[in-house]
């Protein structure tokens, strides 16, 4: 797929706090929050961002390529296989059933991908918003191929020194039937940190992929929207704070990079606790973006007082709750 797009070249920001919870677990530590020793800073992967992306997308109705069908992960080929029913490729009635009531391996029984032209196969793939804006890798019978998409985010880290606690704590749920006191767990998460990921949005990739600006837009609520409605018992007490964009003029192509790290959190305390005890300070991002570019920033509301917006013209500034 290659064709003309509305996509503007872009590099962004995006910020948020996070207060007594686990922002990202890390398997390979019990799932206790990430975090860097020699720096003291807590880590968010990209992975982490993109899952709240996707399961927001999929709680509106978009269809994504990278999920769960029912409660278990699936094959690429039996992912491909469902999608293409789901597309309307292979003409399948699902009726009004529920998604956890559909008995897909049923269903997929008789759908042979060798039979589908590539094209069809593609089409289908481009039909799922994350393969647009995340691209994909897709090794199956008829195309093995990677697909680069046009939105990357970096690594997120806390943007001044952070600590982990750990608290053990109890379940009324026993481990077996002749238990009669409940389990003991062990609860890590974070006081207090305020985290920051950036990203860039090629638009020579959103060509090959297909993405729109609309579809970018629909990227940037999403995450947003994924902050500002946590229900996981260890996310909550995560908010957005900031979003912002360095937009390219069209006859340019620059690139800064990790621009997170140009947003500078002064600290009043030793160990903030809320946002009462920072500022955040944008100058230092605003003075290594050329001239030429266009910053915009989208700011929630509780946290418009605490930013130093530098130089950013007061148009350009938008202060939100949810994002539009």
């Amino acid at each position: 797929m290659s064709k003309k797009t509305d996509v503007k070249r872009r590099e962004f920001v995006f910020i948020h706090e996070c207060e007594t919870c686990n922002p990202n677990g890390d398997p390979l530590r019990g799932n206790e929050p990430r975090f860097d020793e020699e720096t003291q800073t807590i880590w968010v992967s990209d992975e982490r961002y993109k899952r709240n992306i996707r399961d927001t997308w999929k709680d509106w109705g978009n269809l994504i390529w990278i999920d769960y069908i029912g409660e278990e992960a699936v094959t690429i080929d039996k992912r491909m296989k469902i999608l293409m029913i789901q597309t309307g490729k292979k003409q399948t009635l699902l009726g009004n059933q529920e998604e956890g009531e559909i008995d897909w391996d049923t269903l997929i029984k008789d759908v042979k991908l060798k039979t589908f032209p590539r094209k069809n196969l593609e089409e289908a793939l481009f039909s799922c918003i994350d393969v647009r804006v995340f691209g994909a890798v897709l090794s199956i019978k008829n195309i093995n191929r990677s697909y680069v998409g046009p939105v990357q985010f970096t690594w997120g880290k806390s943007l001044h020194p952070a600590r982990i606690i750990s608290n053990r704590g109890t379940t009324r749920m026993t481990s077996n039937e002749r238990s009669k006191q409940g389990t003991f767990r062990l609860d890590s998460f974070v006081p207090y940190a305020i985290i920051g990921t950036s990203g860039t949005v090629n638009p020579y990739n959103a060509q090959k992929t297909g993405m729109t600006e609309n579809d970018f837009l629909s990227m940037r609520k999403a995450l947003w929207s994924s902050y500002l409605h946590v229900s996981s018992r260890t996310k909550v007490g995560q908010s957005p704070l900031l979003w912002i964009e360095v937009i390219s003029p069209p006859d340019k192509e620059y690139y800064i990079g990790n621009l997170h790290r140009h947003v500078l959190v002064k600290t009043h305390k030793p160990e903030p606790a809320s946002l009462n005890d920072v500022t955040i300070d944008l100058t230092p991002l605003v003075s290594v973006v050329p001239p030429d570019c266009t910053i915009e920033v989208y700011v929630h509301k509780k946290v418009v007082d605490g930013v130093d917006f530098g130089d950013i013209p007061e148009s350009n500034i938008h202060v939100v709750v949810e994002m539009p």
